[in-house]
């Protein structure tokens, strides 16, 4: 689920729609899921599981590019619900997602970083993004 539409469905600002997705992230309904793409072609290149995962550096099998990531551009989040309660399974439609992203804006992981809840609720996810802030803000300055 795209944050941003989850809040435009709503009617609710971002932050709040985010504090919801992550109180049910939380109370284990919803899982929050990390999706790093290049910044040159936009080829998937990782699905962390957390972000304790994400990796500074990527190496691109589309483009041969080693990617340094940015938490503003190449890292977003979205949600889902959790398998126990669909039934479905968990499924990645990696074309309905990327139809929805284009049409509503992706939500990137620097947003995680700002939002409070994000901060109490998963302090060393939190603290794995601010690492990964400094250490691709000294590369890339």
């Amino acid at each position: 689920m795209n944050p941003n539409l989850f809040a435009e469905r709503l009617e609710i600002e971002l932050t709040t729609a985010l504090n919801v997705l992550l109180a049910a992230v939380a109370a284990r309904m919803m899982l929050l899921h990390w999706e790093v793409r290049c910044a040159t072609c936009s080829a998937l290149l990782a699905l962390p599981l957390t972000a304790l995962q994400l990796k500074s550096h990527y190496s691109c099998l589309s483009c041969q590019n080693d990617v340094l990531i940015s938490l503003n551009d190449d890292i977003s989040i979205s949600f889902s619900l959790n398998p126990v309660y669909s039934g479905l399974g968990q499924q990645h439609n990696e074309d309905f997602r990327s139809a929805i992203d284009q049409q509503y804006g992706s939500v990137s992981a620097h947003t995680m970083l700002e939002t409070q809840l994000f901060q109490r609720l998963f302090p060393d996810q939190h603290a794995k993004l601010l690492e990964l802030g400094h250490t691709n803000s000294a590369a890339a300055g």
